[in-house]
């Protein structure tokens, strides 16, 4: 965000901030005079302007009273002696005061470099139809009065000749990396609430014990949080299989749906992930008759590769075979190359073998399975979201009073299933936190190939780009006719850059 404004401000519309009859205009750039305040400014000339008696010089980059725009004036306030005070107690009350619930983030108070004056500033974000706007407030603090300025623009945008380098990456375009998530909002049915990122969705499927939820991004639906109270029954063996499809016509449509069930030869994590597939059939096949949960709900991981295990604090049951967190790599059902991390608990619920003739019949259960995935390249800034999100989730007490109503079993259930969302919050973190960095390198990696990119740094200001396959050999041969000359290559021995996140995009 905060390289977002400095491109907007330093290199698309503040050129200078100067007195009254100060400025000389070089070409390309045309002189704004205020002489209502005394005072005037440098901008490029293709920018429109306009004056306003209660706001000062307002300056459009893009289109005529559209954002992104800037506004210049001289105030009096500002806070000159504890602009950080000044932040604090006044201007930020009045933010809150002004846009209530649309506004979504706050940023932090900080001192940002323009055209080589440092000011103090502070970011706010706020909702407009549903569209988050960001506000960034700055003040350059001088005698006899205060400059203003007060900057519009959507959160990671840019004017498109704009960014941090325009000019110094000729026939480049530079913009910032932006969020992927802007904020969160609370999500209600009735029966339970969570928080969301701004724009997701949710579909959910069952009740009460059963009850399960997939929440995803529409605009990138492998960004996911899925999660399951219980996913059931899983047959312990082929065996097992074919003698409830042999009992068939002989139990009734219980045994014929037994028949049909996947097998997880394995109590383990990984055997559960690789039955999904047939999970998500068996849905298809008998959810309509209510026999089964949403198929809709149910996640595939196609081409699935365990990278790596870490040991869950969620509470398990005794018979639980294998209480894990997995980081995977796979391909999702849209064909997109994913990772993500995701936990499960595959129980067995019965207290003896039903053995028949030599062959175990009773069935698995799994319990607590969530998932929180991503594109590759993603779960670095998604995950801490994702898994705020999933720990925010809880269920009205007029649903707890239902289900009690219902089945004293089932309030249970739910009960231990909220623990479960709780622990799970602090046991992906430390999950997330125990991961070997080496494969979020070697993701980082395969999602430039895959989309071709090539990852560059600065050395001089440790900041990372992303460009085009291509661009760094042409920009290597001419790299004297660029402003920015000293742009590298991320190679294995500087390979740590591709754990701080892009910091630029360079485009055509």
């Amino acid at each position: 965000m905060k390289r977002s404004f400095i491109g907007l401000l330093a290199l698309a519309v503040l050129l200078a901030a100067l007195p009254m009859g100060g400025a000389q205009a070089d070409a390309g750039a045309s002189v704004i005079s205020c002489p209502q305040q005394g005072f005037s400014t440098l901008c490029d000339a293709n920018y429109s302007w306009e004056w306003n008696d209660d706001t000062g010089i307002a300056i459009y980059p893009e289109s005529y009273g559209k954002i992104p725009y800037v506004l210049i004036y001289w105030t009096r306030d500002g806070g000159s002696s504890n602009p950080e005070g000044y932040f604090a107690d006044e201007l930020t009350p009045q933010m809150k005061a002004e846009y209530g619930d649309r506004l979504i983030e706050i940023g932090e108070y900080q001192m940002y470099t323009v055209a080589d004056v440092e000011m103090p500033g502070q970011a706010y974000v706020y909702l407009v139809q549903d569209v988050p706007v960001v506000m960034l407030r700055l003040f350059d603090l001088r005698w006899g009065g205060n400059v203003g300025y007060f900057v519009q623009t959507e959160p990671g945008t840019q004017p498109s000749a704009g960014g941090a380098d325009a000019g110094g990456l000729q026939g480049y375009t530079v913009t910032p990396s932006r969020p992927i998530v802007t904020g969160t909002a609370n999500y209600s049915d009735g029966r339970f609430s969570i928080d969301l990122p701004l724009g997701w969705q949710i579909l959910t499927t069952g009740e009460y014990a059963d009850f399960s939820f997939r929440a995803w991004d529409p605009d990138a639906p492998d960004r996911c949080i899925v999660f399951f109270n219980k996913m059931q029954p899983f047959l312990k063996s082929q065996a097992a299989k074919n003698w409830y499809q042999q009992m068939g016509p002989l139990g009734g449509d219980y045994y014929v749906m037994l028949g049909n069930c996947p097998v997880m030869e394995e109590l383990t994590l990984p055997c559960f992930l690789q039955q999904l597939g047939d999970v998500k059939a068996l849905c298809q096949k008998y959810h309509a008759s209510g026999a089964a949960l949403d198929p809709a709900v149910v996640p595939v991981f196609y081409d699935l590769q365990i990278l790596e295990t870490m040991p869950s604090g969620i509470p398990a049951a005794p018979s639980c075979g294998d209480n894990r967190f997995a980081r995977i790599a796979f391909t999702s059902e849209r064909g997109a190359a994913c990772e993500g991390l995701v936990t499960a608990q595959p129980t067995w619920t019965g207290d003896y073998n039903y053995d028949t003739g030599g062959v175990d019949v009773w069935p698995y259960t799994v319990y607590n399975f969530m998932s929180v995935t991503a594109p590759v390249g993603e779960m670095a800034e998604l995950e801490p979201i994702l898994t705020q999100c999933l720990n925010s989730f809880t269920y009205t007490d007029s649903y707890l009073r239902a289900a009690q109503q219902a089945a004293a079993e089932e309030t249970s259930a739910l009960l231990s299933m909220s623990q479960s969302m709780q622990a799970a919050y602090d046991a992906y973190n430390s999950a997330w936190s125990q991961r070997q960095t080496s494969y979020d390198v070697q993701s980082q990696k395969y999602s430039d190939a895959t989309l071709g990119y090539e990852r560059l740094y600065d050395p001089d200001t440790q900041e990372v780009y992303r460009a085009e396959t291509g661009f760094y050999d042409s920009y290597d041969l001419h790299r004297g006719e660029y402003a920015h000359s000293n742009l590298q290559r991320v190679d294995d021995s500087t390979a740590d850059y591709y754990l701080r996140g892009v910091d630029y995009y360079i485009t055509h």
